[in-house]
């Protein structure tokens, strides 16, 4: 069951993949419904432990949240692969959107949590006194107006912007 289940969370292959990698490899065959049946003792296994991640990362002071584009043995579809973190644990989904009712369901109601996340509008409904964007992304934003082909004021307020965040960066975090 933990084979048949890697093959198909880590390596995507399709149940038919896997009846033909399995069959190649070891030389049994296995019914469609077994594979899929292995699919699901193996899923209803790890939910708990999957749903107390989720729960867990809810609780801490700091959540950061992403989400990157999850594509699947060539399909058109574009799913979306959630990851919400804390300092000791990590927490990832494969939604089927990018939008905001996939973020609130990664974050939850987020209330008594400070969010880091990149600028994308789907994480419009935090509030922004609990809501810190990710200063990598910040940076990286202030870079590409610096490097603006244009040149002109554009990339001149850009430069400089960058030099202050960098400067923020090198700031020691105690006094002595």
């Amino acid at each position: 069951m933990g084979h048949i289940a890697v093959l198909a969370g880590k390596y995507h292959l399709s149940v038919s993949q896997t009846r033909q990698l399995l069959l190649d490899q070891y030389g049994v065959t296995f019914s469609t419904g077994a594979i899929s049946e292995a699919q699901g003792k193996v899923s209803a296994m790890l939910t708990p432990t999957h749903q107390s991640l989720k729960e867990h990362i809810h609780k801490a002071l700091y959540v950061h949240c992403d989400e990157t584009s999850h594509s699947r043995n060539d399909e058109k579809e574009t799913r979306w692969c959630w990851l919400i973190s804390s300092e000791d644990a990590v927490f990832q989904t494969v939604q089927y959107s990018r939008g905001k009712e996939s973020a609130k369901f990664v974050l939850g109601d987020c209330k008594d949590n400070i969010v880091i996340t990149d600028n994308y509008a789907a994480y419009n409904f935090i509030n922004p006194e609990k809501h810190q964007l990710c200063l990598a992304h910040v940076q990286r934003n202030l870079q590409q107006m610096a490097d603006y082909s244009g040149g002109g004021l554009t990339s001149l307020i850009g430069q400089k912007l960058v030099l202050i965040l960098k400067a923020v960066f090198r700031i020691p975090t105690f006094i002595i």
